[in-house]
C-alpha cells in the first residue's frame, strides 16, 4: 500500500513541475525574424459617450501613454468605455496582419483611416477578445483607433500588438487556440461513445457509468465554450456558447458527486448523499432561473449572475470540502480508489490554486488556461476508478463462474455417486448370496475332481467369483461407508503400519517408500477403513513407478489440520486423466474398475476430510489429504 501511495505522489509531483514549466503561455509571435512588436500606445477614457473618434483628435489632452507590462490604468468610476490609439509601424510584409492577443471588453470597434474595419458587440459577460486583422502595406505609419466598451467587466489591452505576415499570424493563432477545441471535443466525443455503450453496461454500473459520461460531457463543453477561438471566428453564436458554459458548469458538480457516491457510497454521516441532494437542488434552481432570465430577455441578468457565479461558487467550495473530507476518511481506511481520486483532485486543486495565485500576482492580467489540464487529470482519475471497479467486477464474475462450475461438477458427482450408491446397494444384496452358493458348489466340485485340467478350470472360476465378491464388497463400502467403531486414530502410528505392509511390495518393483510423520496427530475415524483408503492410494503410486522410483509419505499438522502428503516420481497423469479420478469405471490398470479410488474418496469424505490430486505427465503425482484434527 505504501508503494502505491508513493507512486501516486511521484506522479503528482511530476505533473506539478510540468504545470510550473507551462505557467507562462507560449508566444504568438513564432516568426521572430519578421514580427514587429509594439509595446507602447496611447489611451483615453470615454466620457462623452461618442461612438466614433477622428484620428485628427490626437492632440486631445485626455490621451495618456501606456507601456505594456509597466503601466496598468485604473478605470475611473462611472466610465464604461476607453479608446486606444496606435501607430502602425513601417517596414510591413507584403501581406501584413495585426494580432491583438488579448483585449478586455464586451464590445470592440477597430477603426483605420476613420473607417470601421472590425467590430464585435457582445450582450454577455465574456470579455476576452483575440483579434486578427489583415492589413495593407500602404497602411504603414497610419493610426489605428480601438474603442473598448464594457459595462460589467474589465477594459484594456494588457499585451503587446504584433505585426507580421498575416498567414504566419493566422497559423500560430490557429495552432494555439485550437488546442482547447480539440481537447474539449475529444471529451465530448468520448462521452457520446460512453452514452451509446451505456445499454451494454451491467445494472450495477449503469448509474455510475452515466454519471461519469455526463461529467466528461460537461467538462468537454466547458473547455470548448471557454476557448476564445469560437468567440473570435464564430462570434455570432457567442451568447449560446456562454449559456452552454453555464449549463455545463452547473451540471458538472452534481454529476461528479453522483459518481463518487456510486463508488464510495453515502459517505461518513451520509455527507456525500446530503451534498448530492443540495447540489442537485441548486443546479435545478440555477437552470430554471437561467431559462426564466432568457425568456425575459436577460432582464434579471445581474440577479442570475449572483446565483450562477457567486453563490454557486460557495456551494462548489462547500461541496469540495465535503468531498475532500470524505476522501480523507476513505484514505484512512486504505481504500485504493480513494487514493486515486485524491491524486486526481489534488492535481486539479494544485493547478487551480497556482493559476489563481498567478492571476492575482499579474493583477488579473492573466488568462487562465492551465485549469483545463487539471480537469483532464481529475477526469482521468474518475475513468481509472470506474475501469478499476469494472475490472474488479469482471474478476469477481470469473471467480464466481469458476466456483459455480466447481459446484456444478460437485453436484453432478454427488448425484452420480448417489445413483451408483443406490444401484450398488441393491445389486450387492441381490447378487452376493447367489455368488456365495455358486462358489460353495464349485469348491465341492474342485475337492472331488481328479482331473488336473478340470481342477484348473474350477480354480479359475472360484478365483473369478472371489474377485466378483471383492468388487461387490467395494460397492457396499462405497454405498455406505462404515461410520461405526469410529475412534481416535493416531495418524503417525497408522501410517507406520500401512507403510510397513507396502514396503515389500515397493521393493519387489524396485521402488522405495520413505516415511516422515509427526507424533500425536489424532483424527476421528475407523482404523480399518482408513488403512483401506491409504493402502489404495499408496498402491497406485507403487504401480505408477514402473520400476525404480521413490514414494514419500509425509504427515504433519498445518493450521489445525492433519495434512498427509503422498508424493511419487512415477509416470504421472494428464489433466484429462486428473479430472476423471474418482469416477466409476475409470482406471489406468488393465483389469481395474476404478472402484478402489472411489471407495477411498468416500472413506475420506465420511471422515470429514478433503483430498486433492496434482500431477505432471512423466514427472509424478502428488496426493494431499486433510483431516480435521481431533482436539482433546
Amino acid at each position: 500500500m505504501n508503494a502505491f501511495v508513493k507512486r501516486i505522489a511521484v506522479v503528482m509531483l511530476l505533473f506539478i513541475l510540468f504545470q510550473l514549466s507551462l505557467l507562462v503561455p507560449p508566444s504568438f509571435a513564432a516568426g521572430k525574424d519578421t514580427a514587429i512588436t509594439v509595446n507602447e500606445w496611447q489611451m483615453r477614457w470615454e466620457t462623452n459617450g461618442t461612438n466614433t473618434i477622428q484620428s485628427t483628435d490626437a492632440i486631445d489632452d485626455s490621451w495618456f501613454p501606456i507601456y505594456q507590462g509597466v503601466s496598468d490604468p485604473i478605470k475611473p468610476n462611472g466610465v464604461n468605455a476607453a479608446w486606444i490609439k496606435l501607430e502602425i509601424p513601417s517596414g510591413l510584409e507584403d501581406s501584413p496582419g495585426l494580432l491583438i492577443t488579448k483585449a478586455y471588453a464586451e464590445s470592440v470597434h477597430v477603426y483605420l483611416n476613420d473607417r470601421d474595419i472590425y467590430h464585435s458587440i457582445r450582450n454577455y459577460r465574456y470579455d476576452v477578445n483575440k483579434i486578427l486583422l489583415p492589413l495593407d502595406p500602404s497602411n504603414s505609419n497610419n493610426t489605428v483607433l480601438i474603442k473598448l466598451e464594457s459595462k460589467n467587466g474589465r477594459i484594456g489591452i494588457p499585451d503587446a500588438f504584433i505585426f507580421d505576415d498575416y498567414q504566419v499570424l493566422l497559423k500560430n493563432f490557429m495552432q494555439r487556440e485550437m488546442i482547447d477545441v480539440i481537447l474539449g471535443s475529444s471529451f465530448i466525443f468520448v462521452s457520446i461513445i460512453m452514452f451509446l455503450c451505456a445499454g451494454f453496461v451491467s445494472r450495477n454500473f449503469f448509474v455510475g457509468w452515466n454519471a461519469l459520461s455526463v461529467t466528461i460531457l460537461s467538462v468537454g463543453t466547458m473547455i470548448v465554450t471557454y476557448s476564445p477561438f469560437l468567440y473570435s471566428f464564430y462570434g455570432n453564436y457567442g451568447k449560446l456558447y456562454y449559456k452552454l458554459f453555464d449549463v455545463a458548469q452547473t451540471v458538472t458538480l452534481p454529476a461528479m458527486i453522483l459518481f463518487v457516491r456510486q463508488i464510495f457510497g453515502v459517505g461518513p454521516y451520509s455527507l456525500i448523499k446530503i451534498s448530492f441532494r443540495i447540489t442537485v437542488s441548486y443546479a435545478v434552481f440555477c437552470l430554471s432561473f437561467m431559462t426564466f432570465n432568457l425568456l425575459t430577455h436577460d432582464k434579471y441578468n445581474s440577479i442570475y449572475f449572483l446565483f450562477s457565479v457567486f453563490l454557486f461558487g460557495i456551494v462548489m467550495i462547500a461541496s469540495g470540502v465535503v468531498l475532500v473530507w470524505a476522501l480523507v476518511y476513505y484514505c484512512l481506511k486504505k481504500n485504493k480508489e480513494a487514493y486515486i481520486l485524491c491524486a486526481g483532485l489534488g492535481i486539479f486543486l494544485v493547478t487551480v490554486s497556482m493559476e489563481i495565485l498567478w492571476f492575482y500576482i499579474k493583477e488579473t492580467h492573466y488568462e487562465l488556461y492551465l485549469w483545463k489540464w487539471g480537469v483532464v487529470c481529475f477526469v482521468i482519475s474518475l475513468i481509472v476508478i470506474l475501469g478499476k471497479r469494472i475490472a474488479h467486477n469482471y474478476e469477481q464474475v470469473v471467480a464466481y463462474s469458476k466456483k459455480l462450475e466447481m459446484y456444478n461438477n460437485e453436484l453432478q458427482r454427488s448425484e452420480k455417486m448417489e445413483i451408483i450408491s443406490q444401484l450398488a446397494a441393491s445389486v450387492a444384496h441381490e447378487v452376493r448370496n447367489p455368488l456365495q452358493v455358486t462358489r460353495g458348489f464349485l469348491q465341492l466340485l474342485f475337492e472331488r475332481s481328479s482331473q488336473e485340467k478340470e481342477k484348473s478350470y474350477l480354480d479359475l472360476s472360484i478365483n473369478e467369483l472371489d474377485r466378483a465378491s471383492a468388487i461387490i464388497t467395494d460397492f457396499l463400502t462405497f454405498a455406505k461407508p462404515q461410520t461405526d467403531n469410529n475412534g481416535a486414530l493416531d495418524i503417525g502410528e497408522e501410517l507406520e503400519k500401512i507403510v510397513g505392509i507396502l514396503i515389500p511390495l515397493a521393493n519387489l518393483q524396485g521402488g522405495e517408500i520413505n516415511l516422515k510423520v509427526e507424533r500425536k496427530m489424532f483424527v476421528r475415524g475407523n482404523s480399518s477403513k482408513f488403512k483401506q483408503c491409504i493402502i489404495n492410494i499408496i498402491k497406485n503410486s507403487v504401480e505408477a513407478l514402473n520400476g525404480e522410483g521413490k514414494i514419500d509419505v509425509i504427515a504433519q499438522i498445518i493450521e489445525d489440520k492433519v495434512h498427509i502428503q503422498v508424493r511419487d516420481n512415477g509416470e504421472g497423469m494428464s489433466a484429462n486423466e486428473l479430472e476423471k479420478l474418482g469416477e466409476p469405471y475409470f482406471s489406468k490398470k488393465t483389469k481395474g474398475t476404478g472402484l478402489g479410488l472411489m471407495v477411498s474418496f468416500r472413506i475420506i469424505e465420511s471422515m470429514q476430510g478433503e483430498i486433492r490430486y496434482s500431477s505432471v505427465k512423466g514427472k509424478g503425482t502428488e496426493v494431499n489429504i486433510n483431516f480435521p484434527i481431533l482436539k482433546e
